[in-house]
């Protein structure tokens, strides 16, 4: 289910994201895709993304493949994701403009959507992302750790 439009009004408006300028590109059958330009304000002492900009991407990024498998907007609309772990490796420094991109497994996957169909509980899971700065692959990775629970209607 493509929810890009729900997950770009959901996450792009959170202060944080906000502040960065950071937006959610596709939220698309098990894809999450976000994308951060690195300016002013959110560099570090070198001119690269700060560690800071990278942990927002990448957990954005993730968010938006959670939602992407959820069922319908409605549903989508009351997942409360809650990190638990983040793990992050630097693999060199991001400049320009930079995407994260989280693809979920299918143990991922499985894990929302039953979550789905029970209508309430906690699942829990981990999303792993890849950031690329201007089209070069491997600036960073990402796993996030995540308790998910269905707001009461």
């Amino acid at each position: 289910m493509d929810l890009t439009r729900l997950a770009a009004e959901l996450l792009d408006g959170l202060p944080a994201n906000r502040t960065l300028g950071l937006s959610v590109v596709e939220a698309a059958n098990g894809t999450g895709r976000a994308v951060l330009p690195v300016r002013g304000g959110v560099h570090n002492v070198i001119g690269a993304l700060h560690s800071s900009g990278i942990t927002a991407l990448v957990d954005a990024a993730a968010l938006a493949a959670v939602l992407s498998v959820s069922p319908d907007e409605a549903t989508a609309r009351r997942l409360q994701p809650l990190g638990v772990q983040a793990r992050l490796t630097f693999e060199r420094p991001v400049r320009g403009t930079a995407l994260a991109t989280c693809q979920l497994d299918r143990y991922s996957e499985a894990a929302v959507a039953e979550l789905c169909l029970r209508g309430h509980g906690r699942a829990r899971l981990t999303t792993a992302t890849i950031i690329d700065a201007d089209g070069a692959l491997g600036a960073a990775r990402g796993e996030f750790d995540w308790t998910l629970r269905i707001a009461p209607s």
